[in-house]
């Protein structure tokens, strides 16, 4: 389970108010990954915020079979947006490169509602950047 500190570590989180901080902690999922285990696979239409609490996630795409690094996710870093954004399936696959922490930190249900709650600051500012155009 992710505690409040877990979720305030999180730049983009780190503004909120204390309420909105135990909320996203007792609703998120805390993945504990292996070398080599994966948080998302590419092609799914899951529409979740993932945050890098430890470790680090390479990004990996299969181009006609063969696989490639698309970059690094490190601590503090968010994934999983696209879908969110565009209502489009994950580009690249998500997995471990060390043993690493990740929270599932919203659903883009989720900022879809905060957006439209107006939650301040932090939160607002996802619903803004990720939620599906028209919105």
């Amino acid at each position: 389970m992710l505690t409040v500190d877990d979720v305030r570590a999180v730049p983009l989180f780190s503004t909120l108010a204390e309420p909105e901080l135990e909320r996203l902690a007792q609703t998120s999922a805390d993945l504990h990954l292996a070398t080599g285990e994966f948080a998302a696979h590419q092609g799914a239409e899951e529409r979740a915020l993932f945050v890098v609490l430890s470790g680090t996630i390479e990004v990996i795409r299969l181009f006609d079979g063969v696989e490639r690094t698309l970059g690094w996710r490190v601590v503090g870093n968010i994934f999983g947006e696209p879908p969110i954004a565009l209502g489009t399936p994950l580009y690249g696959s998500y997995r471990a490169s060390e043993p690493s922490r990740v929270g599932w930190v919203l659903t883009g249900d989720d900022v879809v509602k905060a957006g439209r709650a107006g939650i301040p600051i932090s939160s607002k500012r996802v619903f803004r950047v990720f939620s599906p155009a028209g919105t």
